[in-house]
């Protein structure tokens, strides 16, 4: 298991980094300017562990700290944040590998492809759940492969502690990257400083 939680764990760092390169690249900032200006629904994230918790602060980080279009940030965010849930569909996807793996069980290119869609899919689903609930949905994506949930779902239950925060902070993550893509930044117009006396 500890093997797993590692597994996952780099996956939502690499996604998490990529993420945030993203943002840098549509703010035309640095990587370290972005992760300061998410600090706020980054901390949430990882002490919440609920993405929705998240959202007022995402939205004030985007517009204020990072100078995107408010309007469309209000619109994508939300959006985003309910539909975009890679932290789940990545944890499903690596959670069906590993359960193969305990049962022996070889995958094919087409078990490939099913546990792909139904990750997105089921991770589709987790908008609104929290912990249990979330973990309950991978039996969407076991049931096709014919693999049972119930054995294993103990031993994830025991380590989703330890992944929740990191699999919400994921969520965020990639929401707040779809909307950065989606949403342009400002443009500060300066304005000509007209002399006074030229005015008379």
């Amino acid at each position: 298991m500890g093997d797993f939680v590692g597994v996952v764990i780099l996956a939502y760092a690499l996604i998490y980094c990529l993420s945030t390169l993203v943002v840098a690249k549509q703010a035309k900032t640095s990587f370290k300017n972005v992760c300061i200006a998410l600090k706020e629904p980054t901390i949430l994230a990882l002490a919440t562990r609920s993405s929705f918790s998240c959202l007022p602060s995402s939205i004030s980080s985007l517009t204020e700290s990072l100078k995107f279009d408010l309007q469309t940030v209000d619109l994508v965010t939300p959006l985003a944040i309910t539909i975009c849930r890679f932290g789940s569909v990545t944890y499903f996807a690596i959670s069906s590998v590993f359960i193969a793996q305990l049962y022996n069980t070889s995958l094919g290119l087409s078990s490939f492809l099913i546990i792909i869609i139904a990750s997105i899919f089921a991770g589709m689903a987790t908008s609104g759940t929290t912990g249990v609930l979330t973990l309950t949905l991978l039996d969407l994506v076991l049931k096709p492969l014919g693999l049972p949930l119930e054995a294993v779902l103990v031993l994830l239950i025991a380590i989703d502690p330890i992944i929740d925060p990191f699999r919400t902070l994921c969520i965020v993550h990639t929401a707040i990257a779809s909307t950065s893509v989606i949403a342009d930044p400002r443009i500060l117009v300066e304005y000509p400083v007209i002399d006074q006396g030229e005015m008379v």
